[in-house]
């Protein structure tokens, strides 16, 4: 670089990097310095800071080279300790402690904890084992409740599904005797004929039977006293209670006829609906069409005094279903047989009966569309009942006149029902059959 003389005394002048200026050293004037040494000047510290950065690169490398000298190692180290400690020293710790709680009998955490280990020793025969010994406890302390779903659970292990039937047993035992029927009565049912269980699903519902009496629901007394046939004095007891504090609209049981087109099994029970109770006396109608019949086996003009029908149910249907005491507990009644208020139909004689239908003018005692409308039976259906495939009931046979006296009313099966005054042909195959009458209360 040429050397730079002052202007002032042409001395020699000193050229100051960090100012970029230059000073004489003789005079100390300052002037500034040419461009080409100010841009030489520029360029050595560019190469100077480039220099410092590529040293100060190289000591971050050989550090990093130094620390990863230390850290990999150590990390190595702490891996292989994470992975000895999950699975040797903390299973081998809970296990310890899982052994401690089965040594206590504190064997509901033991089992948590051998529940964790699953696979670790013989961790899923302790837990097993556990589960065992703590259902075992809860059987011994009569804790049916909570040992019954431990001992499920356990399935077949060890004497397991024995031990649940006799859970379930006890606990039944338990309902009964706390007079919770209904929980007895399912539990007994679901072990079948597991030692005296039927005896006991019996027990439970008269007990139960006993206990509505208390409450005074008479009638759902009495249809499980009906179920219960002859075990201990239900028979007596359904006798009792069955026509006892009868009201309007209940049901009740009286008599036995073919329903279920299974005459193997016997015949069943009729239900009867109260249309009415009048101090001593009610007034029933069977709560299902019973059977399917003419209204009368020749087409020729009848009233209800002459048809085949008010014969049948007066004979054959009372003798069949009705005991002799059952019958004399049905009163004959005075039925007034009047004309077809719409049509020509004479009413004709009136007649004495003890089974009868419902007239038109009967009406007055059905006060809802439920007392109205009926299903047939299985045998009506057998003996070619109509079925109406929109409301799956039947119509009936009343025993008023029709249109004229080839024809009888009926009661319509419509969405409500209601009284067919025109009629249907006395010989229709199809026409149903409700029996009605009067029964004396005791």
């Amino acid at each position: 670089m040429e050397e730079l003389k002052c202007v002032s005394c042409s001395g020699k002048v000193d050229i100051n990097e960090e100012l970029m200026i230059g000073v004489c050293e003789y005079c100390g004037t300052e002037q500034p310095l040419p461009e080409e040494i100010i841009q030489s000047i520029e360029k050595k510290k560019k190469e100077q800071q480039a220099q410092a950065a590529a040293e100060r690169r190289d000591k971050i490398k050989k550090k990093i080279k130094k620390i990863m000298k230390i850290i990999i190692p150590s990390l190595a180290v702490l891996i292989a300790f994470i992975i000895i400690f999950s699975k040797v020293i903390l299973p081998s710790v809970k296990y310890n402690n899982a052994m401690n709680y089965y040594n206590d009998k504190n064997y509901i955490k033991a089992a948590v904890l051998f529940t964790e280990l699953e696979g670790y020793k013989d961790s899923s025969s302790m837990n097993k084992e556990s589960n065992y010994l703590q259902a075992e406890m809860y059987f011994n302390a009569k804790n049916y409740t909570d040992a019954i779903p431990l001992f499920d659970k356990l399935g077949t292990y060890k004497d397991s599904s024995s031990i649940v039937t006799e859970s379930k047993y006890q606990l039944a035992a338990q309902y009964l005797n706390e007079k919770d029927y209904d929980e007895a009565i399912a539990l007994f049912s679901e072990l079948g004929n597991y030692k005296d269980s039927v005896t006991f699903i019996k027990e439970s519902k008269y007990q139960q039977a006993n206990n509505y009496i208390y409450d005074k629901k008479y009638r759902e007394a009495s249809n499980i006293y009906l179920e219960l046939g002859n075990y201990k004095d239900s028979e007596k007891l359904f006798k009792k209670y069955n026509l006892f504090d009868l009201k309007k609209g209940e049901i009740i049981y009286y008599g036995n006829y073919e329903q279920d087109n299974n005459t193997a099994n016997g015949k069943e029970a009729i239900q009867w609906l109260v249309l009415s109770v009048e101090k001593n006396k009610a007034l029933l109608i069977s709560y299902m069409c019973i059977d399917c019949k003419k209204y009368n086996e020749n087409n020729t003009s009848v009233t209800w005094e002459t048809c085949t029908l008010r014969k049948w149910l007066n004979t054959d249907f009372l003798n069949n279903a009705f005991t002799i005491d059952e019958q004399k507990k049905i009163i004959t009644t005075t039925l007034k047989n009047v004309n077809n208020p719409v049509y020509e139909g004479i009413g004709g004689k009136d007649t004495k009966d003890k089974i009868f239908f419902l007239g038109i003018y009967d009406f007055k005692y059905i006060t809802s569309p439920n007392y109205i409308l009926a299903e047939s039976t299985a045998y009506a259906i057998s003996k070619g009942a109509n079925v109406n495939y929109k409301t799956n009931k039947s119509w009936w046979w009343l025993r008023s006149p029709g249109k004229d006296n080839k024809k009888a009313a009926g009661v319509y099966v419509g969405r409500q029902g209601s009284i067919e005054h025109f009629g249907y042909d006395i010989i229709d195959s199809e026409g149903t059959v409700r029996p009605v009458f009067w029964l004396k209360l005791d």
